[in-house]
């Protein structure tokens, strides 16, 4: 409802124009692109503006999707543009547009650009940000100083090409809405700011902003004047003519957009006290407009974004007063949203891993809430372990959604502090007395649990007093486990500690079992698989007792303090599909972190592994570094292997993180979204969670 959007789709009755939305389809653009071509001159020829300047909006776009940015740019600049208003309007949108998306494409190499002065003809490629951002300013300028004949034509004037918004009639109806919206959204975009602009925004009167800069077209394209001053003189501009014609809904509109501008800009207290004031006067003697509703909304979220402790409280209530005003109106759907997100009942759950019986175990954030209700339920992990094939070493959703068909072991509610302000307040929970073990707790908002209307979470904890440490130590071949009491600290002889290697195709492997010494302590020995194939974990156990690792970890050997050998890795990308093919390089490099001396390592053998998802290797390269500590390489992407993040590591414990993905370039569209999204049909939302969270 909130958008006009442009799609470069066209429905032209031509066997062309089909063929080309089927190369679109398909997206063949390159086809698409050398189609358009032919017919761009046989439209100017005869004279066809409208479709030319269709044409060349095509154009652009399908160089756009090929990642000619410059290109499209570029041509469309160099064409001659048409001479009637609406292809004119058309062009020039889009021209500024393809600015603004050439921006955003490169910013990074846009960004070490330096001002060059010229008065030749400037390159595209020498352009500075707030170059480019003030051409695209000119673009919609050249628009602008038509927009007293934009204002009469309705909004779907150019048909395929501008979708028409879903605003209700009368708010947004004319083609001088879309120019000014979009010319708005332009000058918002802090992209194209200087950083004058970005740091000094709080020197400007915020009262002269939210009445209406009066800039006159030679100001507006003043490159000085600031952005904020522009977009209020462009949406005052707007509301006037709207009020001059007596359309009171379609001026409120031009005005709350320029609220939600500011908002945007101005965050400290003062100014948000100020926006709140001057947006709850202008709304007062507004009363007789349906649209009103849509202020009552932006006013409660301007309320319940402030630092008042009472804010949510004020909101709602404003909220509630624009849901009575005109019930079937927009506005008042969307305050009726906000008073059940205001009202909406949410908590969050968190806990001790390992805690004692009758201790403040778990903690609970909520609000709207007056009573908890809890189940545990004990769970071998042992087993779960010994038949797990997965990273995780705790239960996931489809293992624990059975035990909630079960008797739990224990059962408990909590009687919780109403919160009156709808704010989240803070709470802690005291289990039952539980034996020692391993359990999973579950809460809910509801006694019966349900996995509608309700909101399940839960957290899986170990009760019980063994507390679990792993000291890494400056031997090569060892490291040391260290098990102590929870309650005071002692240091706990003869605990059963198992090692265990961690393996995700096999399933994971005993090692060893030993007992810790008379100080608490056992010492294990490294082997090199457990770095190469997932790391390793430990169990200790004493009776019923028993404490694991979270997940599998690695050991490192410590090097001396300051002593330094590692390495660097790159990758040519950053996302691959598979069959393609990872260039990589890495550098080598040690030195004395201490006394900051660092230098390349040349000669330097280095081992880099290829990590799919599960961190099982995929290949190996051993390289060795030239003269200036580089070495490179690469790595064919095997199909049928695990999609999402892959790794590229060296024994250094260095690495590089990738991406594989079965990715398509996107559908062909482009959308011209008004910056403002003030509308969101009314759900009349009730909370529909059902699933658990660990």
């Amino acid at each position: 409802m909130h958008h006009f959007l442009i799609a470069f789709s066209f429905l032209f009755s031509s066997a062309f124009a089909q063929n080309v939305d089927s190369l679109i389809a398909e997206q063949k653009f390159d086809a698409a692109l050398q189609q358009v071509k032919v017919q761009i001159d046989a439209a100017k020829r005869d004279k066809k503006e409208m479709e030319w300047a269709k044409l060349n909006s095509q154009e652009a776009m399908l160089e756009i999707a090929l990642h000619g940015y410059e290109t499209a740019v570029e041509n469309l600049k160099a064409r001659p543009w048409p001479t009637q208003t609406l292809p004119q309007a058309l062009v020039g949108m889009v021209y500024a547009k393809s600015l603004q998306t050439y921006h955003q494409s490169y910013s990074w190499e846009i960004r070490k650009r330096e001002r060059i002065e010229s008065k030749e003809k400037a390159d595209l490629k020498t352009l500075t940000s707030d170059q480019i951002y003030l051409e695209a300013d000119r673009a919609f300028l050249s628009v602008w100083k038509n927009r007293e004949a934009l204002g009469r034509h309705p909004k779907n004037a150019l048909g395929e090409v501008v979708g028409p918004n879903s605003f209700p009639t009368g708010i947004r109806d004319t083609l001088r809405d879309t120019l000014s919206y979009l010319f708005a959204d332009l000058l918002a975009d802090t992209a194209g700011w200087t950083p004058r602009q970005s740091n000094e925004a709080y020197l400007l009167d915020l009262k002269t902003l939210i009445a209406g800069s009066k800039l006159n077209d030679s100001q507006l394209a003043d490159s000085t004047a600031h952005p904020l001053e522009k977009i209020s003189a462009v949406l005052s501009d707007l509301e006037r003519w709207h009020e001059a014609s007596g359309r009171k809904g379609a001026a409120l509109e031009a005005r709350l957009e320029r609220y939600r501008h500011l908002e945007i800009a101005f965050t400290d207290a003062a100014s948000r006290a100020q926006l709140i004031a001057s947006l709850k006067a202008d709304l007062s003697d507004q009363k007789s407009i349906s649209w009103v509703t849509t202020g009552y909304a932006a006013l409660a979220s301007l309320v319940q974004a402030s630092d008042d402790r009472d804010a949510r409280v004020k909101a709602r209530a404003i909220a509630q007063q624009g849901a009575q005003l005109f019930p079937s109106s927009p506005g008042a759907a969307r305050c009726r949203d906000l008073i059940h997100q205001i009202e909406q009942p949410t908590y969050s759950l968190e806990a001790m891993n390992v805690d004692g019986s009758g201790k403040r175990s778990i903690g609970l954030q909520y609000q709207n809430i007056k009573k908890m209700y809890f189940k545990s339920y004990r769970y071998d992990l042992k087993e779960f372990i010994r038949t797990q094939k997965d990273y995780s070493l705790r239960l996931g959703h489809q293992e624990i959604k059975p035990l909630m068909q079960m008797k739990p072991d224990h059962e408990w509610s909590v009687d919780l502090t109403e919160t009156v302000d709808y704010r989240s307040h803070q709470a802690f929970v005291v289990p039952p007395r539980h034996k020692p073990g391993f359990f999973i707790v579950v809460s809910s908002m509801l006694p019966n649990f349900a996995e509608t209307n309700n909101y399940l979470q839960g957290v899986q904890m170990f009760f019980g007093d063994l507390v679990l440490n792993v000291h890494p130590s400056n031997a090569k071949s060892e490291f040391e486990v260290e098990v102590a009491s929870g309650k005071n600290g002692d240091a706990l002889p003869g605990i059963e500690v198992s090692l265990y290697q961690a393996n995700y195709q096999k399933g994971h492997q005993l090692i060893e079992k030993t007992k810790t010494d008379a100080k608490g302590f056992v010492t294990f020995k490294t082997r090199d698989s457990f770095n190469q194939n997932g790391g390793m974990f430990l169990i200790a156990e004493r009776g019923d007792e028993l404490i694991a690792s979270r997940s599998p970890f690695q050991t490192y050997v410590q090097n001396r303090p300051g002593k330094v050998n590692q390495a660097f890795v790159y990758t040519d990308r950053s996302i691959y599909r598979p069959g393609q093919k990872i260039l990589w390089k890495v550098v080598a490099y040690q030195g004395d972190s201490s006394l900051g001396q660092f230098a390349v390592s040349p000669s330097s053998a280095i081992q880099l592994d290829l990590r799919d998802s599960n961190y099982q290797v995929v290949a190996t390269a051993k390289v060795t570094t030239n003269r200036f500590g580089s070495a490179s390489g690469e790595f064919l992407i095997p199909p049928g292997k695990l999609l999402g993040n892959w790794t590229l590591s060296t024994p250094l414990g260095s690495q590089a993180s990738i991406r594989i993905e079965e990715y398509k370039r996107p559908t062909f569209e482009l959308k011209f979204a008004e910056v403002a999204q003030p509308m969101r049909l009314n759900r009349e939302a009730k909370v529909e969670v059902n699933a658990l969270y660990y």
